[in-house]
């Protein structure tokens, strides 16, 4: 429990991961999320708590799981968290993968926001650094170990904003990549509360002859 927290910008919502989490109905390893509402004179439980994927129920899994970190994210307005599933795997090994919900406040639950996302690639490891805008309806995300053309490692970041009428996720601008193999571009992802700046980082040069001495890049997002 607490290997991954975040809070609103009012910090009277907290979301926290639980790694280690295992379900009392079928005693299957998980990983959980909570989320907490701060009310006078403590801290109260917002909504069911989150159940991940199914683990295997074997101590080296779960130590892989942990040494990959469950990231979580809240957006500003505390109305939509992120859940990161680093070493996730569907039919593509270690690929990663991020669900998105928002808080109904008439059901008291979170429900999700549009489909899975989840890595093209094995060992992408999507969902090792993400972020949302202040109301949650944009999403930048990195697959910190994708592979673009001959560059292995490089690292991918993309953007996708939500489309309340159609309840998808749609991509925004093109994707970011790093500059050279191993630069594991997209290690950690910041955005602003509109949604149109993103910083990120990578851990190679912007110079080839600092090696690793790593980076920082800004992007804005602009309509032409």
């Amino acid at each position: 429990f607490g290997q991954s927290l975040a809070l609103s910008d009012d910090g009277n919502r907290l979301v926290v991961s639980a790694p280690f989490y295992v379900s009392l109905q079928d005693n299957n390893n998980s990983c959980a999320v909570y989320v907490y509402q701060y009310a006078i004179g403590g801290w109260e439980t917002l909504g069911d708590v989150i159940v991940g994927p199914q683990t295997q129920s074997t101590w080296s899994t779960l130590f892989v799981l942990y040494s990959y970190q469950k990231n979580v994210a809240i957006s500003g307005d505390g109305s939509t968290i992120a859940v990161g599933y680093t070493v996730y795997t569907s039919t593509i090994a270690s690929c990663g993968a991020i669900d998105v919900y928002y808080y109904d406040s008439d059901s008291d639950s979170w429900t999700p926001r549009g489909l899975r996302f989840s890595g093209d690639r094995a060992a992408a490891y999507v969902g090792y650094a993400f972020a949302l805008n202040y109301h949650g309806t944009i999403i930048a995300f990195a697959a910190n170990q994708g592979t673009e053309s001959a560059y292995s490692n490089i690292g991918i970041v993309q953007v996708y904003r939500y489309d309340s009428s159609s309840s998808t996720w749609s991509k925004r601008g093109q994707s970011l990549v790093g500059y050279a193999s191993n630069d594991r571009f997209g290690l950690d992802i910041a955005l602003n509360s509109a949604g149109t700046i993103l910083l990120t980082c990578g851990l190679g040069a912007w110079n080839s002859d600092k090696s690793n001495a790593g980076y920082f890049a800004l992007f804005v997002y602009s309509v032409e």
